[in-house]
């Protein structure tokens, strides 16, 4: 009887978790529409696949399962668009399954002519994989910068001339960001972090000011 008991008890609270968990996603959507209506921007709460076809060339979109891309504000003006969205995916099997969910800034502009690189911060699992040939692009110049990121791209000459002094000093400064772009693209978000409803508004703020610096716009 008493496995009983804790078996209906963890059914129980599975479902009063569910539950929060849902009316949380709920109220995120509503701030997040809220916002997007204060700014005049467009908001699709189930996002749209065009959005994430536009952006399915990006590291960030090729990895994991069940990917799924919600709140969605938009704006298109002339030849450039600016998205903010939350997006997730699914890595791992069984007990080892893992959720990352990240809300992500993206700029597009068909003036822009960017070579494909990925950015994110380095971690000490990185700097073993460098001992084993791990790919990472280091600047000798700039060793603050060479420890803090880990900078990946096939075309290494390209990326060497796109990172000037300016850019790397710039995002030297910057702490935890994770960066990708390829042609008329450059996305920016916070690995396995989503930004708060009330945080949204600097959120934007941030992208396009790394969006100015790193695409000199």
């Amino acid at each position: 009887m008493a496995e009983l008991y804790i078996f209906v008890g963890f059914i129980v609270l599975t479902f009063l978790i569910i539950r929060k968990w849902n009316r949380m996603e709920r109220n995120r959507t509503e701030n997040f529409k809220a916002i997007a209506n204060k700014l005049g921007m467009e908001f699709h709460a189930e996002g749209m696949d065009s959005v994430h076809k536009d952006h399915h060339h990006l590291r960030l979109f090729q990895r994991g399962r069940e990917q799924k891309l919600r709140n969605l504000l938009r704006t298109h003006q002339d030849n450039t668009i600016v998205a903010v969205f939350d997006y997730q995916f699914t890595s791992g099997r069984g007990e080892k399954s893992r959720t990352h969910r990240q809300t992500v800034f993206s700029f597009s502009s068909s003036n822009l002519e960017l070579p494909a690189f990925a950015l994110r911060p380095e971690n000490v699992f990185h700097k073993i994989g460098n001992i084993f040939g791990f790919t990472d692009i280091n600047f000798e110049s700039y060793p603050t910068f060479s420890s803090q990121y880990l900078l990946k791209g096939a075309d290494e000459q390209a990326i060497r001339g796109f990172f000037t002094p300016d850019r790397i000093q710039y995002l030297e400064s910057q702490k935890g960001i994770c960066m990708e772009a390829e042609k008329n693209c450059l996305i920016y978000y916070r690995a396995s972090r989503r930004v708060k409803a009330d945080d949204l508004h600097t959120f934007i703020t941030e992208g396009i000011e790394i969006s100015k610096r790193i695409a000199n716009l």
